[in-house]
C-alpha cells in the first residue's frame, strides 16, 4: 500500500508551530494477521531541501479475545469492527449504539450449489446477570431461498451488534454462529465486551 502525499491539499504550505504531523495507519486486507509488515515514512520540505525518514516493523496479531470454533471450515481474519469510527476494535470495548460488526474474512467451507452456500447466522448476546440482551437465530434468514454467493462469503461476511442505551452487567457475551443449513460445517467466534 502506498500514499505518495497524505498533505497533498495543503498546496499553500501550513502555517503552524509547533509543527506535529500525524498519521493513521488502519491495516486491512491484503494484510493478514501473523505476518511481519515495515511502515515506511518520509516527510519532506516541497519547497526546500529537507527531509526525514522513518522506519516502522510491525506484526499484524489476531485479537486474541474473539475464541474461534470451527467444524471443518477455514477463515483468513474475524475480528471487530466499528462502523462509527472506521476502526478495528482491539480492546474489546463499545459504546451504547455503536454500530459494531463482527467481520469474518476468507470463510470457506460450506457446501455449494451453483455458486452459492445455504448458510445461516445466529447471534445471542448475554450480559454477566444473565440477561439475553440481544438474539436472533438467524440473521440471513432472507437468503433463505436464494443462498449467498459463496465469493461473497469468502470475501467478508459479518454479524452487526448494537446495543441500546440501557442498564447492562459488564462483560456482555457475545456468540455468533454461522452454520451450513445443507451441510454439516459451522463457525462459532465466542468474545466479551464491555459496553459503556
Amino acid at each position: 500500500m502506498v500514499t505518495d502525499d497524505l498533505y497533498g491539499s495543503y498546496t499553500e504550505g501550513m502555517d503552524f508551530s509547533p509543527l506535529l504531523l500525524a498519521a493513521t495507519l488502519t491495516v486491512a486486507t491484503p494484510m493478514q494477521s501473523d505476518n511481519n509488515y515495515l511502515l515506511s515514512v518520509k516527510v519532506w520540505d516541497k519547497e526546500g531541501t529537507g527531509t526525514f525518514t522513518a522506519k516502522l516493523p510491525f506484526e499484524v496479531v489476531a485479537n486474541d479475545q474473539i475464541i474461534i470454533e470451527n467444524n471443518q471450515t477455514a477463515y483468513t481474519e474475524v475480528y471487530l469492527f466499528s462502523g462509527n469510527t472506521n476502526q478495528v476494535i482491539t480492546d474489546q470495548k463499545v459504546a451504547f449504539d455503536e454500530e459494531v460488526y463482527l467481520i469474518f474474512e476468507g470463510l470457506t467451507g460450506f457446501l455449494e450449489q451453483e455458486g452459492n452456500a445455504y448458510i445461516g447466522m445466529s447471534m445471542v448476546a448475554t450480559d454477566n446477570a444473565g440477561h439475553t440482551v440481544l438474539a436472533n437465530e438467524d440473521l440471513l434468514e432472507s437468503y433463505e431461498e436464494t443462498g449467498i454467493s459463496v465469493n461473497e462469503i469468502k470475501d467478508q461476511i459479518f454479524a452487526n451488534i448494537s446495543f441500546t442505551k440501557g442498564v447492562v452487567t459488564n462483560p456482555v457475551h457475545c456468540e455468533v454462529v454461522i452454520y451450513d443449513k445443507k451441510g454439516e460445517t459451522s463457525i462459532t467466534a465466542k468474545t466479551d465486551l464491555s459496553v459503556y
